[in-house]
């Protein structure tokens, strides 16, 4: 019996430590591609390329039609750029995004958390505590743009201060101990503003596959 309690502490504690943190997601440079069948049979490309260069993150997107969505982490005021139909605009942040709020900002940021949450988190390959797997690596942009875009959070390369990314890091000191699902954030986020809930790129309960 102790040996068996003396193999799973061991395997837990590895689990546990092969987890990025939020240093490592933030100063982190990284590409990642999700493979999926384009649209109309396949006629029609499909892509899905997430980079992280610093405080850029970039995405190529097109399942029918292609857009472009860039977001500087590190920079005031908040905002995202954006490449669609033939035109591009940059949408400033002017306030807090509530659920279902007909904002510019606001209606981009939840069109931004759809791609990601139903084409990459959904697809990618690989487990996503790493970052070296496309999964992980989606895993932590997307991390990156929740604190920005909806909680305003400002990033800063190799600084010592950065927003957290896990409330078990707040917990514990800036020790990292098991990150909570998309799932489980949801969940506290609705605990925590019972009657009006701001966008949530995690919030999306049928995901418990992530």
């Amino acid at each position: 019996m102790r040996y068996l309690i003396l193999v799973t502490s061991l395997l837990f504690s590895q689990f546990t430590y092969s987890m990025f943190g939020s240093d490592e997601c933030i100063n982190s440079n990284f590409e990642a591609e999700v493979e999926n069948d384009g649209a109309i049979f396949g006629l029609i490309e499909y892509k899905f390329k997430i980079k992280k260069d610093r405080c850029l993150i970039h995405l190529d997107y097109q399942k029918l039609f292609p857009s472009q969505w860039t977001v500087d982490i590190c920079r005031e005021p908040i905002h995202l750029k954006n490449h669609q139909y033939f035109s591009s605009k940059v949408y400033l942040k002017e306030g807090y995004c509530m659920e279902q709020s007909k904002d510019a900002f606001c209606v981009k940021t939840r069109e931004l958390s759809k791609i990601i949450d139903g084409e990459g988190l959904v697809f990618a390959e690989g487990e996503r505590d790493t970052l070296k797997t496309s999964h992980g690596k989606i895993f932590c942009a997307h991390l990156l743009l929740q604190k920005h875009l909806v909680e305003g959070k400002i990033f800063a390369i190799n600084a010592p201060n950065n927003p957290k990314l896990f409330r078990s890091e707040e917990n514990n000191g800036g020790s990292l101990a098991t990150p909570p699902s998309p799932v489980q954030k949801s969940q506290i986020q609705k605990e925590e503003q019972p009657v009006s809930k701001p966008i949530d790129l995690v919030d999306r309960e049928n995901l418990e596959q992530f």
